[in-house]
């Protein structure tokens, strides 16, 4: 494989630094995104939240309902969608826990 004329300025690592180099910005990668992963899924059921109580206001006002009941109704839908998508972001992480261990132990006891 033959590369472009280099520049003289340009820095060229031989090919074992620039795998360790891959390999360290892809594991940074890896964790920075992970982290995010988390936030978005957390904005994601934030919103989600703030939809179906806003539903639930609009349906209840449309319906007549006096403005305790559409409060109330609004306040116990919010707060059900924002446990359940918590619980369901816990299960998941924890899953992928579960999964990752076993995966090292699979590859532990095949080696």
């Amino acid at each position: 494989m033959k590369h472009g004329p280099n520049n003289g300025n340009q820095f060229v690592l031989p090919l074992e630094q620039r795998e360790a180099i891959e390999r360290e910005i892809e594991s940074r990668v890896a964790k920075r995104m992970k982290d995010k992963a988390f936030l978005w899924r957390f904005r994601l059921i934030t919103i989600e939240t703030m939809m179906m109580a806003g539903l639930i206001a609009v349906a209840g006002i449309l319906l007549g309902k006096g403005p305790f009941e559409i409060f109330r109704a609004a306040v116990l839908v919010a707060a059900g969608c924002f446990g359940s998508g918590m619980i369901l972001i816990g299960l998941s992480a924890g899953a992928t826990h579960g999964w990752t261990a076993l995966t090292k132990r699979f590859r532990r006891w095949r080696s």
